[in-house]
């Protein structure tokens, strides 16, 4: 364990002010600019996080109890010249101390170039723009439900390419090709792919007053992906809408995916619809957003018939089915109600219930990030079990933010049969972020 850690976050508590510009998940999505046309900036994030788990796989293995530390330092230098050029790099190091059986893939990677790119500017003409990206860069779009660098992980991922950025008006449309970062534990050891592993486009349409339109089309090759129905070599085409609108007192968010393809012999024919509604209540104690989702992603219905119907969901953000989730989007049927309270300014507490059941009793279960975690037959039972979730965050100041959240997964009688000593999941974690 790192003896440094409560000096660092006194440090931190010291450092914090109580005004500065938005942090974007993104970094590289921040505007410094002002009134200069050439400039540059530094910046950083450091994150520390401690984690309690008791059974996070039901028992399955018998991994027991797991308490570790999760670290994530990040530096980034920021150089714009005369608005046609941009140079924008970025440094992660994320560490682990204490887990059983080390660390995750998502865990640790010990040093890693995670942004290394150019934007050359194009065209411009007011405030639109086309501009050519090309180098190491992180992705996220929509609700990254599909694409995103699941920051949720101590070690976020990333790719290596091309893309070019359009922007208008009420318009914005990104077209890209990219190569996998293939993630090692070590000091600058992580490798290329070296062949095309995602590509595609997607498109913004801001639609009169808040709604908004996203249409997709993504690309995806894998050497290899596993499913219950096996182990093969996958290129698979998602077609994607979503409707969406955040603010006022309404929010709704509707997105919907169709995918097709190959996987090893067999033809891909799977789909996906994720809805999200919520109602805010300004004006009664703690201003609570009520909202409830319910979500549908395709199983493998007729194994050995020559098709595939799992739903792969690609690079998601894990943090969409509720805290710290261990059931994701493929052979899923879920319902999550949910309440987000404002207890004080800048705090919100959120509360969810996660009711989920296998889409196919002839597929099994699949994590948040999109891999095969248990075999689903010969077992009749649908109902894989029920989530409750606490979720605290409080952002001290600008520059500091403080999250601490807790779950219980109980087993459903799908677990009881695919598990012979099942128990139910706890987990619990509290993380600092301080940007800068």
């Amino acid at each position: 364990m790192h003896r440094g850690i409560p000096a660092l976050v006194i440090c931190l508590l010291a450092l914090a002010k109580a005004e500065a510009q938005t942090f974007e998940l993104l970094r590289f999505d921040e505007d410094h600019s002002g009134d200069k046309v050439t400039y540059w900036t530094i910046g950083g994030d450091i994150r520390q996080e401690y984690s309690f788990f008791k059974n996070e796989d039901w028992g399955s293995h018998d991994v027991g109890r797991n308490n570790f530390l999760l670290q994530r330092y990040d530096f980034q230098l920021d150089v714009h010249i005369a608005n046609k050029l941009r140079i924008f790099a970025q440094a992660r190091s994320a560490l682990e101390d204490g887990r059983r059986n080390g660390p995750r893939f998502i865990d640790q990677d010990k040093l890693n170039i995670q942004n290394l790119f150019c934007d050359l500017r194009l065209w411009r003409r007011s405030r639109d723009s086309l501009t050519l990206r090309v180098g190491k860069q992180e992705m996220n779009y929509g609700c990254a439900r599909i694409i995103s660098v699941q920051d949720g992980s101590n070690a976020r991922i990333d790719f290596a390419g091309l893309k070019y950025i359009f922007q208008k008006k009420n318009l914005s449309i990104d077209l890209f090709a990219m190569e996998s970062d293939i993630d090692r534990y070590g000091v600058l050891d992580n490798k290329l792919s070296n062949e095309l592993n995602l590509w595609g486009a997607y498109g913004t349409i801001h639609l009169p007053g808040k709604d908004r339109l996203d249409l997709y089309y993504l690309g995806n090759r894998k050497d290899s992906c596993t499913y219950e129905a096996g182990i093969a070599p996958e290129e698979r085409n998602t077609f994607g809408l979503r409707v969406w609108k955040a603010g006022g007192r309404w929010s709704y968010d509707v997105e919907s995916d169709y995918q097709s393809g190959k996987f090893g012999p067999f033809e891909i024919a799977a789909w996906a619809l994720f809805i999200d509604l919520s109602y805010h209540l300004p004006y009664i104690p703690l201003k609570p957003d009520i909202g409830i989702k319910n979500d549908y992603a395709s199983g493998n219905q007729h194994p050995g018939r020559g098709r595939l119907g799992t739903f792969n969901a690609l690079y998601p953000r894990s943090a969409y089915f509720g805290y710290n989730p261990l059931v994701g989007a493929g052979n899923l049927v879920d319902v999550h109600p949910y309440i987000l309270l404002h207890p004080v300014e800048r705090m919100t507490l959120n509360m969810d219930v996660l009711f989920n059941w296998r889409f196919s009793l002839n597929d099994g279960v699949y994590t948040p990030l999109a891999t095969y975690s248990l075999g689903g037959t010969p077992f009749d039972k649908r109902y894989i079990g029920t989530s409750y979730t606490i979720k605290l965050e409080y952002a001290i100041s600008t520059y500091l933010l403080l999250m601490a959240g807790c779950q219980c997964f109980e087993a459903g009688p799908f677990l009881d049969r695919a598990i012979l000593h099942v128990a139910n999941a706890r987990e619990a974690s509290v993380r600092i972020s301080f940007a800068f």
